[in-house]
């Protein structure tokens, strides 16, 4: 496109590119074209506004708010989405998201990508802060995330920030109001079901969010209340019982599959609510997890029940003895989200597809399929087309900033 440069990004060895258009004046984007300051203060420069994004970013949207002094008053800013040509347009964009939604920004690191260039990378994620009955219904309750990267040039005589241009990584071509960009903020609006939010979490930090929904996230150290049990190998849907009782139970929203994963439930579900040495009762957490493999083939699995403690020690001792409490290590997990049923053939189709999509985005995993997970976040009550499944599998060598 004449009058832009194209900015590469490699991401998990995916490329991605972010049409830029280049600072009043037509100098390229990041270079010096008519040196004002030595190369050392330029250096010098440069590292003192690394610095400052390092300190400034984490307010963007809190009560303090960014510094505008190193903006110019005419920064040129982009995303998918919007655009501005003023520090008044972008505070406006900072404030109008802050009204919206309860956004959380997370910066991960800040490189300097060219002489004057800094290159931001960032998670963001956004929940609706409007008053929202639906949400309490489970029936639509959105979090929109995005992860990307701000590309943000310098004027090298006045010293602050004349260009800012955002990447998401689930784009590849990150061009203002494309209409893959359109699509992608529409399927998570629009998208209908919610994780009970009233329910504890282990946390995790989002790094990447791919296409296609695939997600590259962080987790933390755990600890789970777990039980072992063994599944016969799928025949279609009979497996999982998707529309049946076990027991008067309506086992369709059942993450462990069939009776075994029942009385694996109900072993679990004992536990916290008061089958244990101080019979404690706990309050219940989501998500629930089980081998999504066994559940297509069949074989032994275990189900585990996540507990906000510090250490397993610090849980009392279960009654039964097929339920133990255990430390689980964090790590790097990709992870994709579906709705629906947890069916054998959908659980199937669902951990080869983020088999794939993690071979496309040159993520290496560790296990392959008998190391996914199927997490389960809904209980048989909610309607089918609500309930929220998650599988995920261990990644290696994936380097966090």
């Amino acid at each position: 496109m004449a009058g832009t440069t194209s900015t590469v990004n490699r991401v998990g060895g995916a490329r991605r590119v972010a049409t830029v258009r280049p600072a009043r004046g037509g100098r390229s984007i990041g270079q010096r074209h008519h040196a004002v300051r030595s190369q050392t203060d330029v250096d010098v420069m440069m590292d003192e506004l690394k610095s400052f994004l390092y300190d400034d970013l984490p307010h963007l949207f809190d009560d303090v708010g960014i510094d505008t002094g190193k903006y110019n008053d005419t920064i040129a800013f982009r995303d998918p989405i919007t655009s501005y040509d003023s520090i008044s347009g972008y505070l406006f964009n900072i404030a109008m998201l802050r009204n919206v939604f309860d956004p959380e920004f997370i910066l991960h690191d800040v490189k300097r990508t060219g002489d004057l260039q800094l290159t931001t990378r960032w998670t963001m994620n956004m929940r609706l802060a409007i008053p929202n009955p639906l949400a309490s219904a489970g029936v639509w309750d959105p979090r929109l995330t995005f992860t990307g990267t701000s590309i943000m040039d310098v004027d090298e005589q006045s010293g602050k920030f004349i260009s800012h241009v955002d990447t998401w990584d689930s784009l590849d071509d990150s061009s203002y109001f494309s209409l893959p960009a359109v699509a992608e903020l529409g399927a998570q609006v629009f998208s209908l079901g919610a994780a009970p939010k009233d329910l504890w979490t282990p946390p995790y930090t989002l790094h990447r969010r791919f296409a296609n929904g695939l997600e590259v996230r962080a987790y933390d150290d755990v600890v789970a209340a777990e039980t072992s049990y063994t599944l016969e190998p799928a025949r279609g849907n009979d497996a999982a019982q998707d529309d049946g009782k076990v027991g008067g139970v309506n086992v369709s929203g059942n993450a462990g599959g069939g009776a075994q994963g029942v009385s694996a439930f109900r072993s679990l579900a004992g536990y916290i609510f008061g089958a244990n040495a101080a019979s404690d009762k706990m309050a219940m957490t989501v998500p629930v997890s089980s081998g999504a493999n066994a559940r297509v083939a069949g074989g032994d699995t275990k189900m585990q029940f996540y507990l906000p403690l510090d250490n397993a020690s610090d849980a009392p001792s279960p009654n039964e003895s097929s339920v133990n409490v255990v430390n689980v290590a964090g790590g790097v997990y990709a992870a994709r989200a579906f709705r629906g049923e947890a069916s054998a053939d959908v659980v199937l189709a669902e951990m080869e597809q983020l088999l794939r999509l993690c071979e496309q985005n040159r993520l290496v995993t560790k296990g392959g399929s008998d190391a996914v997970e199927l997490l389960a976040y809904n209980g048989p009550g909610t309607a089918k087309a609500l309930r929220r499944y998650e599988v995920r599998v261990p990644l290696d060598g994936f380097e966090l900033p």
